[in-house]
């Protein structure tokens, strides 16, 4: 299975970065399809297009930020409204300010990230998916 993952970034190193430690997250694995946008409007229309199994998503982006982006996701009907985000930000209290409005299925992660992080991100990702998974063939 080949999973497929957007990435929401204005910073095209950024998104580069979370790309190649995503990849080598996957070492052992078929490797993923990785999609890229640079801002939230980008990622909306993204997500009307394709099915994704991840999407990270910065916070502070032009046009539409990240959270803006995840309430719309949520409220919408597009392929993607229930899919695992990964939240990445260096803005913590904007988030936690806002922790009532559309972060279920969401993980924050903060700037700076390492690989380290990130594959602890996709780790309880990974695990959402393999508990859940295991719940529908029951």
């Amino acid at each position: 299975m080949s999973y497929k993952i957007l990435i929401v970034d204005d910073n095209e190193d950024i998104r580069d970065l979370v790309q190649g430690i995503a990849d080598s997250f996957f070492r052992d694995h078929e490797k993923p399809k990785f999609f890229q946008v640079s801002n939230g409007l980008e990622a909306i229309n993204s997500c009307f297009e394709r099915m994704y199994d991840l999407i990270f998503c910065d916070i502070n982006m032009p046009q539409i930020d990240g959270l803006s982006f995840l309430k719309s996701l949520r409220k919408s009907e597009s392929k993607n409204s229930e899919t695992f985000v990964i939240m990445v930000s260096g803005y913590m209290g904007v988030i936690q300010a806002n922790m009532d409005q559309g972060l279920e299925n969401t993980y924050l992660l903060e700037k700076p990230f390492t690989d380290k992080s990130i594959t602890m991100a996709m780790n309880i990702w990974m695990a959402l998916r393999l508990k859940k998974s295991k719940g529908e063939s029951t």
